[in-house]
């Protein structure tokens, strides 16, 4: 997999961000392993797209992935959370909808 050919703007890194630190502890790993590689994986890939490095290896980027779909599954009631973490995805819902679309045929193309 090729580097992430998408210019991150500000929203984008704020949503992605917020994405990755909600995904982990929404409990959706079948082992502690797995729930570990995730949690290493949101916080090297938030680390990155905040540094606007776009060195994203293919795990973060499957990661953002995740992340950005775990928070639209949020917005349409799919997975239970509280209030004011469903409110704060809520906040993002565009741009995670403009990111999903393009990442989704980023990678369809690869």
């Amino acid at each position: 997999m090729s580097h992430i050919s998408y210019a991150f703007n500000n929203s984008d890194i704020e949503a992605t961000a917020y994405a990755l630190t909600i995904l982990p502890g929404l409990d959706l790993s079948e082992s502690e392993s797995q729930a570990e590689i995730i949690y290493q994986c949101c916080t090297s890939a938030a680390k990155k797209l905040i540094n606007h490095d776009t060195d994203i290896t293919p795990d973060e980027f499957r990661t953002i992935l995740a992340a950005l779909q775990a928070a639209k599954s949020i917005i349409l009631g799919d997975i239970d959370v509280d209030a004011k973490t469903r409110s704060e995805c809520k906040s993002y819902f565009f741009t995670i909808n403009k990111l999903l679309s393009v990442f989704e045929k980023q990678l369809l193309q690869e």
